[in-house]
């Protein structure tokens, strides 16, 4: 994946708007690997992405409840006895904060 700015060129090679301090100038590259992002700033974007769209899918899960392959969850909870067990709900809405779904629809 090309730099922010950097753009390709038919013949290789990319050309760039960068910032030199006096103002926005364009400048070529004519290796790509000059053009890329580093292999750190690609897997930073990814793991920032990716963290974004767990949190949107399952950032409203109660505690100690995790999302199954299949749908739904388990949950580590306490059972009558005070013994931790695996309860697992295939229903997504079993899974989740109730006040929380309330608070997102307006139901507070």
């Amino acid at each position: 994946m090309f730099k922010d700015n950097c753009f390709p060129k038919p013949s290789g090679g990319c050309k760039c708007n960068v910032d030199l301090g006096k103002g926005e100038e364009v400048v070529e590259y004519s290796s790509d690997d000059q053009c890329k992002k580093s292999v750190e700033s690609q897997t930073a974007e990814n793991k920032k992405e990716l963290n974004q769209e767990i949190k949107e899918k399952f950032g409203d899960f109660k505690e100690n409840c995790f999302p199954k392959p299949s749908g739904g969850c388990k949950c580590n909870e306490k059972d009558a006895q005070g013994n931790e067990v695996v309860t697992a709900y295939n229903n997504p809405s079993e899974c989740r904060i109730v006040g929380f779904l309330n608070y997102v629809n307006g139901l507070n």
